[in-house]
């Protein structure tokens, strides 16, 4: 019997060819890497290592040279520089603090020795001036001149309208920076005062963790060294100096920097101020903080047996004449809050006249300007040095 067949068909998976990865822009794409080596692993992980090294010996670094930079932009005026100045002198009789006018208005070495004649016996006199510091960045200041040991007989705390204006966030900016240069990390008491006091506590931190971020715009100062060097050396080779080198550096533009070698004030360096008074007096109002930190001051100096005046420093008649309704409400309100906290106000602020041989510029006094009110100075503090 014959049966009829068919061949079976099965359904045989046929294997697919292997899945191309398409890349887009290949042509612009780096080359496919294989696998790291135990080569390539090992050097990978040395170039963190140096890389980790680097980093540290950056920070360590960074402190000392922006130090000394810093120093060299404001001609030894720098907050950090004229704290251990402070600290390697002994502990003067009258310390006047206070922003910058706390340092160009005042002659300690002539208002030493006119208090010291007027009085009968040695009076050593002091002064710490910080560029745009306020009184946030003094009261902790004055926690550190504190837990030194003698105190200052009399504080003369140099205070203006600029200084207590909420409104001066240049003014507020320069804070951490005064609060780095310092520093005592090895106080958790200080450290608790800045970084309440601090309207940054963030950027204090990175500050004090990466002193390379809170030092770097100290790198200005090269610019002012560079400039120093190729004076010296067109002197010695050219028996001059080029055009291009003779205008100031941004070093030589500062009221320390002139204080004692310019003249006359210029008309530049009075507009600059108008300026700058504009800016730091804008939508004038007197900060609580500015008036926490004050009493805070005062009281923390009587309870060293330390007593404080405040004082006004001098104003242009220019930018008085300029600003009259912002100069009239800070003088009332300094005035104001000195019967609040229950202490006098040594008012200079119309004491020197339009004389531009007297002046830095709108608002610092030069040498000759400092000595001419020395004598009126002297004899608004001799009653507080009396037995």
């Amino acid at each position: 019997m014959a049966v009829d067949t068919e061949a079976r068909r099965e359904t045989v998976a046929a294997p697919s060819p292997p899945r191309v990865r398409i890349r887009l822009h290949e042509e612009i794409l780096p080359p496919v890497l294989d696998g790291s080596s135990p080569r390539a692993l090992r050097n990978a992980k040395r170039a963190l290592a140096i890389l980790a090294v680097g980093v540290v010996v950056l920070q360590l670094i960074s402190a000392p040279i922006g130090h000394r930079l810093n120093s060299v932009a404001r001609s030894g005026t720098d907050a950090y520089s004229e704290w251990q100045q402070y600290v390697s002198r002994p502990v003067p009789h009258v310390l006047v603090i206070g922003a910058s006018p706390a340092r160009t208005d005042v002659d300690e070495e002539g208002l030493g020795a006119q208090l010291s004649s007027a009085i009968g016996r040695q009076v050593m006199v002091e002064k710490l001036g910080f560029a745009g510091q306020t009184p946030l960045f003094l009261d902790a200041l004055i926690y550190r001149i504190m837990k030194r040991q003698p105190h200052p007989q009399l504080i003369v705390l140099a205070v203006g309208g600029p200084e207590l204006n909420d409104g001066c966030r240049a003014c507020l900016a320069s804070t951490s920076g005064g609060l780095w240069d310092i520093s005592d990390l090895s106080d958790p008491n200080f450290i608790q005062i800045a970084l309440r006091l601090d309207p940054n506590p963030a950027r204090l931190v990175a500050g004090w963790m990466l002193p390379s971020l809170a030092y770097y715009p100290s790198l200005l100062a090269l610019q002012c060294i560079a400039s120093d060097a190729g004076r010296s050396a067109a002197r010695a080779v050219l028996r001059g100096v080029p055009r291009q080198l003779q205008n100031p550096t941004v070093c030589e533009s500062t009221a320390a920097y002139k204080w004692a070698r310019q003249d006359s004030m210029t008309r530049s360096d009075y507009d600059g101020s108008l300026a700058n008074f504009r800016e730091f007096t804008r939508d004038y109002r007197v900060s609580p903080a500015m008036q926490s930190s004050l009493r805070d001051i005062i009281a923390r100096s009587r309870a060293a047996g330390t007593n404080v005046v405040l004082l006004e420093t001098p104003l242009h008649p220019g930018l008085r004449s300029s600003f009259p309704e912002v100069v009239d409400i800070s003088h009332r309100q300094l005035h104001s809050l000195a019967s609040n906290l229950n202490t006098e106000v040594v008012d200079l602020s119309d004491s020197v006249p339009d004389d531009p041989t007297l002046w830095v510029d709108g608002l610092h006094l030069d040498r000759s300007g400092a000595t001419f009110i020395q004598a009126r100075l002297a004899g608004e503090l001799m009653p507080y040095l009396q037995p």
